[in-house]
């Protein structure tokens, strides 16, 4: 078991577990494969992801986050360091940031999803 609390004042906990999960589909063979099922993946710079077969995934925008965390961390910049009030701000800037780094495993969650729904197998480039 595991305490852990974020810099946005909440409190976790993490409960580690060890079974034996024998639902899980067994690795199929590289031979069983159908290369029409499979898709390669290319990181790129215009957009987030290029597929072989020709679909492009653009980049999340998170424009709207970054200039909420700006205004945040500005604000936060002008309390007296150590005061409620820069605490209560502190805190703010936390949240804005949590936000931020949910919103893009949320993105990335839902991006995996669709791939391995999609494809029997994803290459990814080695970088």
């Amino acid at each position: 078991m595991t305490l852990k609390k974020e810099t946005t004042g909440e409190w976790y906990v993490t409960f580690g577990l060890e079974v034996e999960d024998t639902t899980l589909p067994e690795k199929p063979a590289v031979d069983d494969v159908d290369a029409e099922d499979c898709v390669g993946l290319d990181l790129g710079i215009q957009n987030y992801i290029y597929t072989s077969d020709g679909n492009s995934v653009d980049w999340l925008d998170r424009s709207d986050e970054y200039e909420r965390l700006r205004r945040e961390q500005r604000n936060l910049s002008r309390k007296e360091h150590g005061s409620n009030n820069w605490e209560k701000q502190r805190r703010g800037v936390a949240k804005s940031k949590r936000r931020i780094k949910r919103r893009v495993e949320d993105f990335q969650h839902k991006l995996t999803t669709w791939l391995v729904t999609t494809y029997d197998a994803v290459f990814v480039e080695d970088l």
